[in-house]
């Protein structure tokens, strides 16, 4: 569901049939979401398994970015479930990064995305990133850029933040963002929508700001050096590729 949509750079969205690389290949500048077919999906998450007991490296904890170690994805989740939701200080988002502790497992995937049209090569030196990632309710990414990013999500629901590269959305976006997240934890229940509209004065003058919520079985492109953020809505699992675009 997108909530916010700018006019320069609207939020494509598309089915299932449409080749992915092809999108990209023509529409690299602007944002995009895709519906993932069950077959990609499943393909994916079969060579997603092969990852499930590897250690997982922890991002941070709160917003000091203290490292916490390794552990694996079963260890993670039975800590999600532990965690206190109403307290924004038990922020934990973890990943493996799959180039920078490289192994065969990894390759496998990076494979699979390529044989299913998903990524343009299946050698990991044509890659900045490859990460799976994992986060629980109320996990967030602070407001950041890189080169030209994908991130397909095979679990949970994310709320995503994207906005071109200015000097003014670099001063402006995080402040709001956090402010967002403080929202949740400040009221569970609380509606994105009506969030929105309170604070409609700051959210407008973020240039060509999008604001949209990522379902599972989807991939949403991030253009090159676009600012972004995240904020998991349930417990997420994503796969990240990013590369610099040709």
């Amino acid at each position: 569901m997108i909530f916010k949509q700018s006019h320069k750079f609207p939020l494509k969205t598309h089915h299932e049939s449409t080749d992915w690389i092809e999108i990209l290949n023509h529409h690299k500048n602007q944002p995009h979401i895709k519906y993932n077919s069950n077959s990609f999906m499943v393909n994916c998450a079969q060579g997603n398994q092969l990852f499930a007991d590897l250690p997982l490296y922890t991002l941070c904890d709160g917003a000091g970015g203290v490292p916490l170690g390794l552990m694996t994805q079963s260890r993670y989740r039975d800590l999600a479930e532990s965690l206190n939701h109403d307290d924004i200080s038990s922020y934990l988002y973890i990943a493996h990064p799959f180039l920078a502790h490289y192994c065969q497992k990894g390759s496998e995937l990076l494979k699979i995305l390529h044989t299913s049209g998903y990524s343009h090569s299946s050698n990991p030196k044509d890659f900045n990133l490859f990460h799976y990632l994992c986060g629980a309710k109320n996990t967030y990414t602070q407001i950041h850029n890189h080169a030209t990013a994908t991130a397909l999500l095979f679990e949970g629901m994310k709320e995503w933040w994207l906005a071109p590269s200015t000097v003014e959305n670099a001063k402006l976006m995080q402040p709001l963002f956090m402010d967002r997240v403080w929202h949740l934890y400040r009221e569970p229940g609380g509606s994105l929508a009506e969030w929105l509209e309170i604070k409609s004065s700051a959210v407008s003058s973020i240039e060509d700001l999008v604001i949209v919520l990522q379902p599972p079985s989807t991939s949403l492109y991030i253009p090159d050096k676009w600012y972004h953020g995240v904020l998991n809505h349930a417990y997420s699992s994503s796969i990240t590729l990013s590369w610099d675009y040709q």
